[in-house]
């Protein structure tokens, strides 16, 4: 895993897809790249929902007291404007937020 992280998806592939570059396009540049890793670059993209942190509690409901007194609430990240089924679902707290 180090070594595919190190050689394949390295930090600075991953930057792009954070800078607004699909997935997809990333993945399609990497396997002409790497064409032996195909199989791995397609279960990186697949459960890449694995790699992320669970909630933070008491960041949580600091939030849902902001929402609950009235305050707007505002989403900074490299997501997408809309989060996914799968990640609304694990932190549904993401669509309390003003998507501008």
């Amino acid at each position: 895993m180090e070594q595919f992280l190190a050689t394949v998806c390295t930090h600075e592939w991953n930057r792009c897809q954070d800078a607004g570059r699909s997935f997809a396009e990333g993945a399609r540049l990497l396997k002409a790249e790497h064409p032996n890793e195909a199989e791995l670059i397609d279960a990186y993209g697949a459960r890449f929902h694995e790699m992320m942190p669970g909630r933070y509690p008491a960041r949580v409901e600091i939030l849902a007291e902001l929402r609950a007194g009235g305050t707007p609430l505002y989403l900074l990240s490299n997501f997408r404007p809309r989060p996914s089924r799968r990640r609304s679902k694990r932190f549904d707290f993401l669509r309390w937020s003003v998507v501008c």
